[in-house]
């Protein structure tokens, strides 16, 4: 989604705002880095609305499995629940003369991603020994 502003009758995308040090939104943006690096476990917690008092809340425990950007730039997330590994298309399966790469996501596979999650809603979790045994397993109140 792309906001824009009206200023004197003329429209500008949001991502094209001057800010003080002379670039744009989307130039800071861009240089900006992602937090999480591939294959980090994070913690997804937000509360979706949905209107009339209804909540749904989201939590779980997730993996980075590629790093994007949104309209202006920010770095954006896709989380899966398998490590970024078992999400790599081998090239036993890339087509002959196709544009796919090697190391594409697994977008058609029948796993379930998490698609443009901002920084804000994602807490690293260590990999320990007790949570690969199950214990300290995802709590919430």
């Amino acid at each position: 989604m792309t906001v824009y502003f009206t200023v004197m009758k003329t429209v500008i995308p949001f991502s094209s705002v001057v800010e003080a040090n002379g670039k744009t939104i989307r130039e800071n943006n861009l240089e900006r880095q992602h937090k999480y690096a591939l294959g980090t476990l994070v913690e997804v917690r937000y509360d979706r609305w949905h209107g009339g008092g209804a909540c749904q809340k989201i939590r779980a425990r997730l993996f980075v499995v590629q790093h994007n950007r949104d309209c202006d730039g920010s770095p954006l997330y896709t989380l899966g629940s398998e490590p970024v590994e078992n999400w790599i298309v081998p090239a036993s399966e890339v087509f002959a003369g196709s544009s796919f790469s090697p190391k594409m996501l697994l977008a058609s596979r029948s796993y379930s991603l998490v698609w443009g999650l901002g920084e804000d809603r994602l807490t690293p979790v260590e990999i320990t020994p007790e949570l690969l045994r199950g214990e300290g397993a995802l709590r919430w109140d």
